[in-house]
């Protein structure tokens, strides 16, 4: 895991967010906050986070998606940006202390706990990204969509209309 700081990268990925996928932050219950120029499914979270068990499961997915030396962005909205490998293993509500930058640093969970959490590949073939507020996951790429699709009931997922 490694805290994206070249704000140059990182301006970089929030303009392809903004532009290209049309994230809008706002709370808006008529209108979806991404405007996808691919296929995706749309579904709604279950009423609790998931457990560190579930959490490894939705992790082991992007495992088996991402090669032995590639990572995936995890873009965290509101706090620091991260490039990481699955098999990393990185565990639920993992945070430290930066002695550098004299702040903490929390790593994002897979379920979306308060903020935007998005988990791309780096190329960005296949990505999820969660939306805190409506509860909903939006995910692209048709590997990770077939996993998901196995794990729905598991991870007590519904999934829902894509809104046209």
């Amino acid at each position: 895991m490694k805290v994206i700081l070249d704000r140059e990268l990182e301006d970089r990925l929030w303009d392809r967010m903004f532009g290209e996928y049309q994230f809008s932050p706002m709370w808006n219950p008529d209108k979806s906050p991404f405007s996808f120029p691919h296929p995706y499914r749309l579904y709604r979270l279950g009423e609790h986070g998931w457990t560190q068990e579930q959490e490894s499961r939705v992790n082991e997915v992007f495992e088996s998606l991402v090669p032995e030396d590639g990572f995936l962005y995890a873009l965290d909205y509101n706090h620091d940006c991260f490039t990481f490998n699955p098999r990393e293993r990185i565990p639920l509500y993992y945070h430290y202390h930066d002695d550098e930058r004299d702040c903490n640093v929390y790593f994002p969970s897979y379920w979306p706990d308060g903020d935007y959490y998005f988990f791309i590949a780096s190329d960005w073939s296949f990505g999820m990204l969660g939306h805190p507020w409506r509860s909903e996951l939006y995910l692209w790429g048709d590997e990770l969509i077939a996993h998901f699709e196995r794990l729905a009931q598991y991870l007590e997922l519904q999934e829902m209309a894509v809104p046209e």
